[in-house]
C-alpha cells in the first residue's frame, strides 16, 4: 500500500501498521551501519557519500555516552576529512531565526544533555540531508527523542544548514564533552539520483 522502500511496523494483532524507516529498494539503499560493541570516541562515515546519491537519511538508534551530561554532536567531512570550519547553522523551531554561523556549531547538537545509566534510553535521532553533492547550500532536518536523568525530550523539526563550497563526503558523530560511545547503532541510507 505504501510503495517501495517502506518498512511496515506492526505492534499487535489487528494493527494496520505505520510507515517506518525507509528500507532498501531500487532507489533507497542501506550504505553503511555501525554498532557499538566496545567504547569508541567517534562513529565515522567520513567517505561514505558519493555522486550516485544526493539525499541521505542517518538513523541513530539508542546511542549512549560513557559519562553523564553530554551533548551528541556531529560534523560533515569533505574529501574524507572532518570539517571544523564555521560552515554550519541550525534552527530548532520553525519560528526562530537561524543561529549565527560559527566553528562551535555542528551538524547538530542535541540539548539538554544526554546521560548514561540504567533505564535511560540515550538518543534515537533521524537526520535527513539533501543536496549533499552540491558546492552550494546543503540542508537537512533533524527529529528524534533523547533522555537524561530528569526527563525525556523530543525534537520534531530542527533544521540544519551546511554551506561549505564542496560536496560532503560523509560525517562524524561524537560527544561534545569528550565521552565515548558505549552503545547504539547508526544506519545510513542513500537515495539514488535517478
Amino acid at each position: 500500500v505504501n510503495g517501495d522502500g517502506v518498512v511496515m511496523q506492526f505492534t499487535r494483532t489487528g494493527d494496520k501498521g505505520d510507515q517506518g524507516v525507509p528500507g532498501p529498494s531500487a532507489h533507497c539503499i542501506l550504505l553503511g551501519t555501525a554498532t557499538v560493541g566496545a567504547a569508541v570516541a567517534n562513529i565515522d562515515f567520513l567517505s561514505l557519500f558519493s555522486g550516485a546519491y544526493d539525499k541521505y537519511v542517518i538513523e541513530i538508534q539508542g546511542v549512549k555516552p560513557s559519562a553523564a551530561s553530554n551533548y551528541l554532536v556531529g560534523r560533515f567531512a569533505n574529501g574524507g576529512v572532518v570539517d571544523t570550519t564555521s560552515s554550519y547553522a541550525t534552527v530548532y523551531d520553525a519560528d526562530e531565526a537561524l543561529d549565527q554561523f560559527g566553528a562551535t556549531l555542528s551538524l547538530f547538537q542535541i540539548t539538554p544533555t544526554i546521560d548514561v545509566g540504567a533505564g535511560l534510553g540515550g538518543a534515537t535521532v533521524s537526520i535527513e540531508l539533501r543536496n549533499a553533492n552540491s558546492v552550494g547550500l546543503k540542508a537537512g532536518r533533524i527529529s528524534g527523542v533523547f533522555q537524561n536523568a530528569a526527563n525525556t525530550y523530543s525534537r520534531s523539526n530542527s533544521s540544519l544548514l551546511y554551506t561549505k563550497a564542496s560536496a560532503a563526503s560523509g560525517f562524524r558523530l561524537y560527544w561534545a564533552n569528550g565521552a565515548n560511545f558505549v552503545s547504539g547503532t547508526v544506519l545510513v541510507y542513500g537515495f539514488k539520483n535517478s
